[in-house]
């Protein structure tokens, strides 16, 4: 199990796809935490 961490994704949901594609993500073997910033600007 990996863990993965991102911060500062303000809402750029298709390069958060591109960056969990090019490190290979697993949802069923490796975790995930954002550490903020989902959202840009409320």
């Amino acid at each position: 199990m990996r863990t993965i961490i991102v911060g500062d994704i303000h809402g750029c949901f298709q390069e958060l796809q591109a960056l969990l594609k090019a490190v290979d993500f697993d949802q069923k073997t490796d975790c995930l935490i954002s550490i903020g910033d989902l959202m840009d600007g409320g």
